[in-house]
């Protein structure tokens, strides 16, 4: 049993199955099977029922998973601390789906030219689903919007995105009040602080809507804005090129308001070196905001 065993029987428990692991840690599946038999003969126990489709994990297989978590963790410390300056081995990141096009293509990019042995893997997940994911083993970290309550995690802001208006090139009207209030409202649909935020704005200024849609992705409301069916409210993402042609913007919020994005890692993990790193490209592409003594 070695460290590569380990971390595939990891792939296969946060991926549910051995093909999905497969394509996660780069191997074939027969490869990826004949790692789970080499545990699983070198120990002498069964790690899956395989009566079951996809074969489930025995009660020892969830015991290894969670030793083995902790022991690739601190297999990867050691190798940050021995080589150095470089940065080395993989972090599984969870982001939400719209910061798959914001800066974070750049940031990648950027540490991929300093740091080639250093691998990224990036799955996207529900804002509300992320910090339990990093809290249980199955990412190293994840983008969020807005600081998670607890002391197990530690939070690093690297951006503030303000909160725009989105209209149609042809609409009338000044200030955010105006547009909101003359034509059909998109609102964003998904239980997260962003729309909370949004909403509670609205209601706090008594800002009159009427509503006409409710969609739960950013991307889906900037298409049905810039179709001309109505407006809306959106963070105006780092690193994203102006908003469409066809599409005009407005501060939003009396003072306007923004919204602070930034990455968790759990606290005492293995991967704090490649979590620092990757917020310094993020927090560079923001242009280094100030977060005080909190950031």
């Amino acid at each position: 049993m070695d460290i590569r065993q380990l971390k595939t029987l990891i792939a296969i428990a946060d991926h549910g199955t051995f093909g999905a692991a497969a394509d996660a840690v780069g191997l074939t599946q027969s490869a990826v099977s004949q790692h789970v038999r080499s545990i699983e003969g070198d120990l002498q126990i069964k790690l899956f029922d395989r009566t079951q489709r996809p074969p489930m994990l025995t009660v020892q297989g969830q015991a290894l998973v969670e030793a083995a978590r902790q022991l690739v963790s601190s297999y990867d410390e050691i190798v940050h601390a021995l080589v150095g300056g470089r940065l080395t081995g993989t972090l599984h990141l969870g982001v939400m789906r719209t910061s798959v096009t914001g800066g974070l293509p750049e940031a990648l990019v950027s540490l991929r030219e300093r740091f080639p042995e250093l691998r990224i893997h990036v799955i996207t997940g529900d804002t509300s689903e992320l910090p339990g994911m990093v809290l249980a083993g199955r990412l190293d970290a994840a983008i969020i919007p807005d600081q998670v309550e607890g002391n197990d995690y530690r939070w690093k802001p690297f951006a503030r995105e303000p909160m725009r208006v989105i209209a149609p090139v042809w609409a009338e009207g000044v200030t955010d009040r105006e547009i909101l209030e003359n034509y059909p409202y998109i609102r964003f649909s998904r239980p997260v602080p962003s729309a909370r935020s949004i909403d509670q704005e609205i209601r706090r200024r008594n800002i009159q809507v009427s509503e006409v849609m409710a969609i739960d992705s950013f991307a889906g409301i900037m298409v049905m804005v810039a179709s001309g069916l109505g407006v809306s409210v959106m963070p105006q993402q780092i690193g994203e090129p102006p908003f469409p042609e066809g599409v005009r913007h407005v501060a939003f919020g009396d003072p306007p308001i923004t919204r602070t994005v930034g990455l968790i890692d759990k606290c005492g993990g293995g991967k704090s070196q490649l979590v620092d790193a990757l917020h310094d490209e993020l927090w560079r592409l923001s242009g280094y905001p100030d977060f005080g003594a909190g950031g």
